[in-house]
């Protein structure tokens, strides 16, 4: 007989889901009393909050024929891997998604649960590593990340003063190569001993870098660039005694 476990009223639960990106492995988990015959079906529903969006135009993961397993004492087990059918089903745009779970023998008996889906985490285009105070005399490196390809060149601008390009003061100018790296973030580097040794001077103490890919910086009316500032400091003040 098709009956649930212990002739409780039927029921079904979720397990808490949190925040997730697209992109994540992402399973879905719960409890029922319904019986191992029985099947499930979950459905993810874009949740309609946002104005410019038309709901008929988001689209619905839905996986079906989900099977109950059983997980004594008291109630038995469903789960299922919803990571494909996010990437594939639903539309971007809406952050909260409810969550569905219906009896496929009884739609009356069901559970819904809501959660964030944001947008996939992506590296950011340019990236400057810490910098920090530097001295007049100093072997000095500026480097980097980048998900411009290895054929790109980077532009490294060091310049006196705020993140206001200051128009009196010494610009340096130098052209950074991306180099591989099999994790797909690539790496920049540029040594700049050289610039503060010979050619810029004290007086712009901070100085601000500014980082970016000519081609990219157009496309995209500039907005990305990467930028830091950092306190050049003069070189220490050696004491000698004439004997």
């Amino acid at each position: 007989m098709n009956t649930t476990l212990a002739n409780e009223p039927p029921f079904i639960t979720i397990d808490p889901i949190g925040d997730h990106r697209f992109g994540d492995i992402i399973f879905i988990n719960g409890t029922t009393n319904l019986p191992v015959t029985g099947r499930l079906t979950v459905q993810i529903i874009p949740e309609y909050f946002n104005p410019y969006f038309v709901p008929n135009s988001f689209q619905v993961a839905t996986i079906s024929d989900i099977p109950i397993v059983p997980a004594p004492p008291g109630a038995n087990r469903w789960s299922v891997n919803v990571t494909d059918d996010v990437i594939n089903h639903l539309t971007r745009g809406a952050d909260d998604y409810l969550v569905q779970v219906q009896s496929e023998e009884n739609s009356s008996i069901e559970i819904d649960w809501d959660f964030k889906l944001l947008p996939a985490a992506t590296p950011q285009f340019i990236t400057i590593d810490p910098i920090g105070n530097q001295t007049i005399g100093d072997v000095f490196f500026i480097n980097g990340t980048t998900i411009l390809p290895a054929s790109q060149i980077l532009t490294v601008f060091i310049n006196p003063g705020t993140k206001n390009f200051c128009g009196d003061c010494p610009t340096f100018t130098i052209n950074s190569l991306i180099t591989p790296n099999s994790s797909g973030i690539n790496h920049w580097s540029v040594n700049v001993t050289n610039l503060f040794n010979s050619q810029l001077d004290i007086r712009g103490s901070p100085y601000i870098v500014y980082v970016l890919n000519y081609s990219t910086w157009e496309v995209n009316n500039g907005s990305n660039v990467a930028t830091q500032e950092f306190n050049l400091l003069p070189a220490p003040i050696v004491n000698s005694t004439v004997r």
